[in-house]
């Protein structure tokens, strides 16, 4: 019974999403990286570009640039 409870205890602690998906907003030429992730494209939004960024790096990744200035939003 207490590897069920430490197996439970492990699941409640694991993060319900490990990735958060970043889009741009507009059709883009060139796919480019951010802090070192490198986009794909978008197989809804045609021309748009996808980051699918660690849960912990998100904080980071909503610093850069492209990000604060709204050329890339979360999804």
């Amino acid at each position: 019974m207490a590897t069920s409870k430490k197996q439970a205890s492990q699941k409640v602690s694991d993060p319900v999403n490990k990735y958060v998906i970043y889009r741009s907003r507009q059709e883009e030429g060139v796919e480019f990286k951010i802090r070192d992730i490198r986009a794909t494209q978008s197989h809804e939004y045609t021309g748009h570009l996808e980051w699918k960024v660690p849960a912990d790096m998100a904080d980071l990744f909503d610093l850069n640039y492209h990000v604060a200035r709204g050329r890339v939003a979360r999804v």
